[in-house]
């Protein structure tokens, strides 16, 4: 029997594992859309505190409720849906986030590389974010650039820092990352990144957020542990603190000759670690050894589904969220550079 047109051109039948996926994707959509809804909810509700703080309390002490509520919102929106997740997913389809404190010996030279690539891409960034005209916007407006006492440093370091560190890893490597992985290592590394990456809601730091995603994903898979990417996005943002406070504490020409040394440093000893990194898998690959399991190493999602799969109801709609107030804040960034 002769097929018509449309069977030739038919889409294949989802697999098993294929409905499996998109049920995940789901249900992370779902998560993703929890954390937005929080996060935006409780920063409106916490305004009117701050507003008050900064009207009748001393400053220091309006510094340091805007920055302990800030980061309570930030623990809140970012750790209720890994909890909640727990209720979107059947127990047999959850991944557990991989808590495991011991981590392997060459983390040291991991976390070095990574750093090295994240800065190398904040370079490039910032070129981008000129070119886009975002540059001035994000320095006058999305950035206190007021002068920071000793007591406001130790708080931005807490709140900059420490409390993004674990909340953004408990969130998008320990949930989104860590429940992909079962259908490909290579795209829930970078599936997660973009989500990362597009969480920021900000053009000029895109590109950025999204590279420090890989990093963080492919230390997460490495090292099975995320304290190690916990403690990669830690000193990511530390190096972030320290600036501000370089620039702030000292002249311009001094602060970015300090800052160029800084990267250097990091830079030069990041390509090292990278290069040995390189050595250690090619050795490792002739001694036919693997350091993923079997289940993360090799797609299981059909070719057809891998991107459809990937954009589920739920999941579009946080993308979409995200790219349209992405949008939005770029709009606003031409208007205040015209």
């Amino acid at each position: 029997m002769k097929r018509s047109i449309r069977d030739v051109i038919a889409r294949p039948q989802p697999t098993a594992k294929d409905a499996a996926y998109c049920r995940m994707t789901n249900r992370l959509g779902a998560a993703l859309l929890i954390f937005l809804a929080l996060f935006s909810t409780l920063s409106v509700l916490t305004s009117p505190i701050v507003l008050w703080a900064n009207n009748v309390l001393p400053h220091e002490v309006a510094y340091t409720v805007e920055d302990l509520l800030g980061s309570l919102r930030y623990f809140v929106s970012f750790a209720t849906p890994v909890v909640l997740f727990r209720f979107l997913a059947k127990k047999e389809d959850r991944v557990p986030i991989k808590l495991t404190p011991v981590l392997p010996r060459h983390t040291p030279l991991l976390l070095l590389a990574g750093i090295a690539v994240i800065h190398c891409t904040a370079i490039i960034n910032s070129w981008i974010s000129d070119l886009l005209l975002y540059s001035e916007f994000s320095s006058e407006v999305l950035w206190d650039t007021s002068t920071l006492t000793d007591y406001q440093g130790i708080l931005m370091f807490i709140g900059t820092a420490i409390v993004p560190a674990f909340c953004e890893e408990l969130l998008f490597r320990g949930l989104v990352l860590g429940n992909l992985l079962p259908y490909g290592k290579t795209s829930a590394i970078l599936s997660s990144a973009l989500l990362f990456g597009l969480m920021h809601q900000n053009l000029g730091q895109m590109l950025y957020a999204t590279m420090a995603g890989v990093v963080l994903g492919i230390i997460y898979v490495e090292t099975r542990s995320i304290w190690a990417s916990t403690l990669m996005h830690f000193l990511n943002n530390l190096s972030s603190v320290i600036n501000s406070i370089l620039w702030d504490r000292l002249d311009t020409v001094s602060a970015n000759r300090v800052i160029a040394l800084l990267e250097l440093v990091l830079i030069g000893g990041g390509m090292v670690a990278l290069i040995v990194l390189i050595r250690r898998r090619e050795r490792t690959k002739q001694a036919g050894e693997s350091s993923s399991e079997g289940q993360e190493n090799e797609s299981c999602v059909s070719p057809h589904y891998r991107i459809r799969g990937f954009f589920s109801p739920l999941m579009t709609a946080f993308v979409a969220i995200t790219v349209v107030e992405m949008i939005m804040l770029w709009m606003l960034a031409l208007s205040y550079g015209g």
